[in-house]
């Protein structure tokens, strides 16, 4: 059993995971360099002006989303998370994942057309009461025709409408059925969806990951002028050694695939 398909599987399920969707919606082509960026930031983090200053990514990252729409990036025993945008909250977003000192980071950052999405209560709790319509996903690939993700999803515990918590519960095509719980948290200017893994997830007879240590944050927040995704995954394993080569081509073809579910069900909801 090579270690490094172990992970290259594992990492492709968090990504595959209930709302993952969420993280993926691509950006428009030709979004033309980093003058996307705005003015100073205020004390709740946002930028000044009615766009996404793009000054807290290094320059190198600053070019890419400037240039292609989104940028990601995978590291093993990081420090802290790199590609976090400014939102309310985001110190403490960044220490939930730091104190799990983590053997592995995947973040994600989408730049999209500007978009207001409701953050009233009950079009969140609508929102959420969707997860078992992931049921049945599948990605194409260029070469073999649509491969199936998710035989089934479905509540363990239904959505709470005041806490807009929930227990769901995915039979994955590799890994066989994991429980996550998932809850919604938002404020006038983001939705931030949390799911920690409440069963330990394995391989073959390889524990993986314990309960509690795979953190799967994403976050959709919304300017005047432009709106971000962005996603982390934070795992702590039992067993983990990483190769980013192993995990890039199945990581984005997952992405991709679960991009129209998410968008298809915004136009729905909004």
């Amino acid at each position: 059993m090579q270690l490094n398909r172990l992970v290259s599987i594992f990492l492709s399920l968090l990504i595959v995971l209930g709302f993952s969707g969420l993280c993926f919606a691509q950006a428009p082509s030709g979004s033309g360099g980093s003058s996307i960026s705005g003015g100073s930031r205020n004390s709740s983090g946002f930028a000044g002006s009615a766009y996404l200053d793009l000054s807290f990514l290094a320059p190198d990252f600053q070019r890419e989303l400037g240039a292609q729409g989104f940028v990601t990036s995978f590291r093993m025993k990081p420090k802290t998370l790199e590609l976090v945008p400014p939102f309310s909250g985001r110190s403490e977003f960044i220490r939930r994942h730091e104190r799990l000192e983590p053997h592995a980071v995947q973040e994600a950052l989408f730049l999209l057309p500007p978009r207001r999405i409701s953050t009233d209560k009950n079009n969140l709790y609508r929102l959420l009461l969707q997860a078992p319509s992931l049921t049945g996903l599948s990605y194409n690939r260029k070469k073999g025709g649509p491969v199936l993700l998710f035989r089934n999803v479905q509540f363990v515990t239904l959505p709470d409408p005041v806490t807009l918590e929930a227990v769901i519960q995915v039979e994955d095509t590799e890994f066989g059925t994991i429980k996550f719980r998932t809850r919604l948290e938002y404020d006038e200017s983001k939705i931030i969806l949390k799911m920690v893994n409440l069963d330990p997830l394995s391989y073959l007879i390889f524990p993986a990951v314990p309960p509690g240590q795979a953190l799967v944050d994403i976050v959709y927040g919304m300017y005047p002028a432009s709106s971000f995704v962005y996603t982390a995954w934070s795992v702590r394993s039992y067993l983990f050694i990483p190769s980013a080569a192993t995990v890039e081509t199945p990581l984005y073809r997952r992405a991709i695939s679960l991009k129209n579910w998410f968008v298809t069900l915004l136009e729905t909801l909004t």
